[in-house]
């Protein structure tokens, strides 16, 4: 009676215990899932308690789906309703890859992706002098940190070309690349990247040039100029794109340009100029100014795309200017003007329309080599145009041009066609892709034609069978290339032994199939035959006569029946026969061994 009283009271306990673990939800411990969210379900109306604990070192930096911001916070379950917290390392919250896209495009901010390794000595220095100071860590409210270990994705780092570490790649929610910096950064250095990043995001969403391919200017795009002379002379200008398909014929060449409207102004005075730029490289092909219109032949080349630090070129032209009467053109100079340029680096650039990364181009007329004189032009791919422009003579700089606001229009984006690589592995061996070892089953997408280099890793005793799927026609060797131009599912065929042996067909011990020895040994015997005999006959009919005389001499004297005549008698008789042409040789031959017999 009493056991039975006891197992009683142990039910109720349990279940009071129960409704009440389930009505609070104290004391739930969460663990972190693979995304990174701490979640409990509970039905709606439900009283759920959460609190977020912390290890040394770390800080609670918010919750989000709840106004409540302390680390201990209660509240009654209500559909749809969620809470995410994030736990933070050195004051920055870290997201993984996924989810940190996933938060850009909930921000509409840009993610940047620290690729790492924990073998990595400056990746180390990094993480505890970089990520350590406040300034970078206040910058986790404007761009979303994301932390990947390169060894861990290689699919990644071979997404990013990551060749090592560490190597920070900016990017936004559509993994678009903004920007990548390789090497250890200092605060100063990574928190002026993060600007620079930040400031041209809303351009890059934008879908405007940001490579150092040829932009392309649209109708209405504008950028204002501020000039700063060593004479304080106030002169700013404007330059707008008014066409983007004007045709200019300069000495029967036609060119397709784009209009550009000046309009400068010198001291409050406003003067306007015209000029035409060719769409495929922005070379300057003529001007209309106020003292007249002028044509360059051929034109001027003052940027060589695609732009590469260390690039060199010339630009060799002359100038003509159209006579006051219209329909014909005098020639402005005798001999032609010849612009050197070369590009120096790549610098981040502060100007009043904000912080551009740079190509530094240097432009210096040839008969100013060396005198010091020369133009520096600071060309910031986002902006399709140059961000300032320092014009140095002899006695140092004599003014500078900083870009003050600028107008990109909204492009109509070009839609690039993406195919999917798939790789696979049978057997033992192991594939790198452009140099980057993959799994069995990797996948990535490249843009349309894109060349994708496929080695076969092969270790000892280990051989390529064959590649098969989408491969090229031809393409058979241990390391292939093939071009995005579909949709590739490549399977790599590796076997173990000797790939020129088979057992079915191959003879074990020395690899050569049985049937080959014997029929090589018949032919052999067969050609040394042919060739004995051959020789043989060759010899016997150049021998022939002499072996008939000394035959004759030879044979042994024989004494024949009375009356009949001897052997030695006949075969002379019948030798001179022969000689007289009476019988032939073979009858001749015939009749000896006739003779022989006889005796």
């Amino acid at each position: 009676m009493r056991l039975k009283e006891s197992l009683t009271w142990v039910i109720v306990i349990l279940v009071v215990l129960s409704v009440f673990g389930i009505v609070t939800g104290t004391e739930n411990n969460l663990e972190e899932g693979p995304s990174n969210l701490l979640s409990i379900n509970s039905n709606e109306e439900d009283t759920v308690e959460l609190e977020i604990i912390l290890d040394e070192y770390q800080m609670f930096d918010e919750s989000t789906g709840t106004d409540d911001t302390d680390e201990e916070i209660t509240m009654t379950m209500k559909k749809d309703m969620g809470t995410t917290g994030y736990i933070t390392e050195n004051g920055i919250s870290w997201y993984s890859y996924y989810e940190g896209l996933s938060v850009s495009e909930q921000r509409d901010q840009p993610v940047m992706v620290y690729f790492y390794t924990d073998s990595c000595g400056y990746c180390k220095m990094m993480e505890d002098e970089t990520f350590t100071e406040p300034e970078v860590q206040e910058k986790s409210l404007d761009i979303v940190f994301v932390k990947v270990d390169a060894n861990a994705e290689r699919g990644l780092a071979s997404k990013y070309d990551i060749t090592g570490v560490p190597t920070t790649v900016f990017i936004d929610s559509n993994e678009n690349i903004l920007r990548k910096e390789v090497g250890f950064m200092d605060a100063d250095q990574l928190i002026t990247v993060i600007n620079d990043v930040i400031s041209n995001y809303d351009v890059e969403e934008n879908g405007e040039a940001s490579s150092e391919d040829v932009p392309r200017w649209v109708e209405g795009d504008y950028w204002h100029y501020n000039r700063t002379e060593k004479e304080e002379k106030s002169v700013s200008y404007t330059m707008r794109v008014s066409s983007e398909e004007e045709v200019v014929d300069i000495d029967g060449t036609r060119f397709e340009c784009y209009m550009v409207n000046y309009t400068w102004v010198v001291d409050g005075v406003p003067e306007m100029e015209t000029h035409f730029y060719t769409t495929d490289d922005l070379s300057l092909v003529g001007e209309i100014t106020e003292e007249g219109t002028y044509a360059y032949s051929p034109p001027v080349n003052n940027m060589d795309f695609p732009l590469e630090v260390g690039k060199e070129w010339t630009s060799s032209y002359i100038i003509w200017k159209e006579s006051e009467n219209g329909g014909t053109w005098e020639l402005v100079t005798s001999e032609p003007i010849e612009l050197r340029f070369n590009i120096e680096g790549r610098e981040i650039v502060n100007v009043p329309a904000g912080t551009f990364e740079t190509y530094i181009i240097n432009m210096t007329q040839a008969d100013d080599y060396g005198s010091g004189d020369y133009v520096l032009n600071y060309y910031a791919p986002v902006v399709n145009n140059m961000v300032m422009i320092e014009n140095f003579q002899t006695g140092g700089l004599t003014y500078r041009e900083e870009l003050m606001e600028y107008n990109l229009e909204e492009r109509e984006e070009a839609v690039v066609d993406e195919y999917d690589l798939t790789i696979h592995i049978d057997g033992n061996g192991t594939v790198e892709v452009n140099g980057q070892e993959v799994e069995d089953g990797w996948r990535i997408t490249y843009e349309e034609n894109t060349d994708v280099n496929l080695e076969a890793i092969l270790d000892s005793g280990q051989y390529l069978d064959k590649w098969t799927g989408e491969v090229p026609a031809g393409e058979e060797d241990e390391e292939i290339t093939v071009t995005m131009d579909q949709d590739r599912d490549i399977t790599a065929h590796f076997g173990d032994g000797d790939p020129d042996y088979s057992d079915d067909e191959e003879d074990e011990g020395n690899g050569i199939p049985w049937w080959i020895l014997p029929i090589t040994a018949v032919i052999v015997i067969a050609l040394v035959l042919v060739i004995f005999f051959t020789k043989k006959k060759g010899k016997d009919q150049e021998n022939q006569q002499p072996t008939r005389q000394l035959s004759l001499q030879q044979q042994p004297s024989q004494e024949p029946p009375f009356g009949q005549k001897t052997q030695m008698e006949k075969l002379e008789e019948l030798k001179e026969m022969e000689d007289k042409g009476l019988i032939s040789q073979e009858e001749f031959e015939r009749k000896k061994e006739e003779i022989l017999d006889q005796y």
